[in-house]
């Protein structure tokens, strides 16, 4: 079974009380094949770490997001 890859559409600045944070987050809008758009909180820091920006193609398995590489892509 193959896992969906979704593209990420907007990574929105989070209002979570950053002072308070120890680790910043952020929002990631996420869009699957079907069109379907899902928000989920994300480490700003974390999301960084792995390269992941808008645009991107990435996959979300228990809560955490992989970069997808297409063949021909600079990793």
């Amino acid at each position: 079974m193959s896992e969906t890859i979704y593209r990420v559409l907007h990574i929105f600045e989070s209002d979570y009380g950053c002072e308070e944070h120890n680790e910043p987050m952020v929002d990631v809008v996420l869009e699957s094949p079907d069109g379907r758009r899902s928000t989920i909180p994300y480490s700003d820091a974390r999301l960084y770490a792995l390269d992941i920006f808008e645009g991107d193609s990435v996959t979300l398995h228990q809560g955490q997001l992989k970069k997808v590489h297409f063949q021909g892509e600079n990793a």
